[in-house]
């Protein structure tokens, strides 16, 4: 009997002393470069507010890693004509206040938009002719023309509570997204808590803070000193780093493109230089970008057209145009230009580093070029008042279509230059007034329509494109999470690892 009790107390003691699994956290901390200055899901067309207004609100439909369209706030959808689209909502689903969503709420949300151009999101909405509740639950939207990519437009349209003020939706969000704020300091940080009551499945973070405006030094160093347990970061630094810390690094291709931009509208400056295709083009061929994304301190790959390859529309048949200082200063000086002072290219604070390569390739090429950087709020600012003739920045085509940009490019009235909704170029080419490329042919002879159009865009230069954007992450190797084509780290995808 004793031998028998013995036993069973070695048994309780060696089960009650094993280790027990170990516990995932489901709170995180993300380290992104990017800082909102505004919860107003509508009021800029910038990966800032996107990338956070994508944890509370939500669209029409959505779109998965690879800008595949899904169902969102729409179940399903029909098309019984070509200028006509009847969508479903989902019921039973309410704003975070707890209000319930109904058909009022997305009409209102369109046209607020469509009644302030000055909110930059209502680009999306430019071809929306009519839409009206047909009942509390039904949508019926017109279409100026028939558009194939219109899903694709309006899925980055984020539904507001009808009724909701400019005021109260600059600092204090609600939507019907899987999470809700729980705190917002500006250019500091952006703490988020699970929404309880989502109407889809619930993600797997309870809780996720966004450390805001993280340099990629400084990224690294908050991978290194735990402060973060996922970083975006394109620095070269970071699988060094990772490597020994528990984590896995994860590149992938965005459809972000950085390129020189110029103002040629005659109203702003009627000698500005950059008129002048001879010295766009000069640009052009001074800019060495095998060299130039060698010496980046992150990952790029060098650009042939605004677009990259993973956009449809993108033409393989544009080549790579080699750096050649030799033409770049025949250019130059065919051009007829004598002024006294260098070129002035604007470059944004965030791309410093390009600018000042930019910079020095061209004046080794004898152009002289002087780069000025200045803050995004002053950028912006300037650009408004017509004050920057060319400037360094980047553009994405959001819906995986090269319409987004041939629209900007060369019809559109309120935003014509290439720059989050603000006008700069009035260019269009004579021989597509009328066109629109949304309405093109469908499948293959729209993709050539499209690759066309991108031929004669590059022929013309109204940019010059230098590389494409490569997204590197560094995430704890407990978890699990893919990149997407669009640059968003959304905190309900991470899951556990294994899952």
């Amino acid at each position: 009997m004793l031998h028998k009790l013995l036993i069973l107390l070695i048994l309780f003691f060696s089960i009650s002393c094993s280790p027990k699994p170990t516990e995932i956290p489901n709170h995180l901390s993300f380290a992104v470069p990017y800082d909102p200055d505004t919860l107003d899901p509508h009021a800029w067309d910038t990966l800032s507010s996107i990338a956070i207004a994508a944890h509370f609100y939500e669209g029409l439909v959505t779109v998965d890693a690879n800008l595949n369209l899904q169902p969102g706030l729409a179940v399903g959808w029909q098309n019984p004509d070509s200028y006509t689209w009847i969508l479903h909502l989902r019921p039973k689903i309410r704003f975070h206040s707890g209000k319930e969503l109904t058909s009022k709420d997305v009409v209102y949300s369109i046209q607020r938009l469509k009644s302030n151009p000055g909110l930059e999101m209502s680009i999306y909405v430019r071809n929306v002719a009519e839409i009206r509740a047909k009942d509390n639950l039904t949508l019926e939207i017109k279409t100026v023309r028939p558009s194939s990519v219109f899903l694709n437009k309006i899925r980055l349209i984020s539904i507001v509570p009808e009724g909701s003020s400019a005021k109260k939706l600059d600092n204090v969000e609600d939507g019907t997204g899987p999470y809700r704020l729980l705190e917002w300091k500006k250019g500091e940080v952006v703490r988020m808590i699970r929404n309880e009551d989502y109407w889809g499945r619930k993600p797997f973070l309870r809780r996720a803070d966004f450390i805001l405006r993280q340099s990629p030094q400084e990224a690294v160093e908050s991978l290194r000193s735990g402060r973060s347990q996922f970083v975006q970061c394109n620095s070269k630094q970071l699988e060094k780093t990772a490597s020994s810390g528990g984590f896995q690094v994860l590149r992938s291709d965005s459809l972000f493109v950085k390129y020189i931009g110029f103002d040629l509208s005659p109203a702003h400056n009627p000698s500005n230089p950059f008129s002048n295709k001879l010295i766009r083009k000069a640009i052009h061929h001074g800019v060495n970008r095998k060299e130039m994304v060698s010496k980046l301190s992150f990952y790029a790959m060098p650009a042939t057209q605004p677009i990259p390859i993973s956009v449809f529309g993108y033409n393989p048949e544009i080549p790579l145009v080699a750096s050649d200082c030799h033409a770049a200063s025949s250019l130059f000086r065919s051009s007829g230009w004598n002024a006294s002072e260098p070129l002035v290219i604007h470059s944004r604070e965030i791309f410093k580093e390009t600018g000042l390569i930019v910079q020095h390739e061209l004046t080794s090429c004898g152009i002289p070029v002087k780069i000025k950087i200045v803050p995004d709020a002053q950028f912006f600012e300037m650009r408004r008042k017509g004050q920057v003739l060319s400037y360094i920045s980047r553009y994405g085509c959001t819906t995986g279509d090269a319409s987004d940009l041939m629209e900007d490019l060369f019809y559109s009235t309120d935003r014509a230059g290439l720059l989050e909704g603000l006008s700069s170029s009035k260019y269009s080419h004579p021989s597509l007034e009328g066109t629109a490329p949304d309405s093109l042919p469908v499948m293959e002879h729209r993709r050539t329509s499209l690759q066309t159009i991108m031929s004669m865009l590059m022929d013309d230069l109204l940019l010059v494109p230098l590389y494409v954007d490569q997204d590197a992450y560094a995430v704890k190797k407990s978890y699990k999470w893919h990149p997407r084509y669009d640059s968003l780290i959304l905190a309900s995808e991470v899951n556990r690892a294994g899952l």
